[in-house]
């Protein structure tokens, strides 16, 4: 009886020392729980951040897209007005030109389409066209 006495205080003090082991890992485990969710609350702080820049830049993007499309549409609007402008400037000399299509070319005539070709190239000078 006595060895069976000695036997079970043996084994609850093991089995004391077990749960004492046991509740130290546990409080390990909690105090690494605990750490690795201040850590998943850092990190999800650091991604909704870093999705705030992100759409932050895709905005910036966008509206520079928006002022560059503005710019290209004016840029366009002012080649097709420069043009315009240059084909009205041109218009006398173009129906100049054509009434004397015809003509015989002499010396007279010759001198015309000089002056002619002269003011045209006055006419491209002004608009910005320099031909040399």
């Amino acid at each position: 009886m006595k060895k069976q006495l000695r036997d079970s205080v043996y084994r609850e003090e093991k089995l004391a020392q077990d749960i004492e082991k046991l509740n130290e890992q546990i409080t390990a485990l909690m105090h690494q729980k605990a750490d690795l969710e201040h850590q998943i609350k850092e990190l999800n702080g650091n991604v909704e951040q870093q999705q705030k820049i992100l759409a932050e830049a895709g905005k910036e993007i966008e509206e520079r897209k928006a002022i560059n499309d503005a710019f290209d549409a004016l840029k366009k609007n002012d080649e097709v007005a420069i043009f315009k402008d240059i084909a009205n400037d041109l218009k006398a000399e173009y129906r100049d030109f054509k009434d004397s299509e015809a003509d015989d070319m002499d010396i007279q005539l010759g001198e015309i389409y000089r002056e002619k070709l002269l003011n045209i190239f006055r006419i491209l000078e002004k608009k910005g066209i320099k031909v040399e």
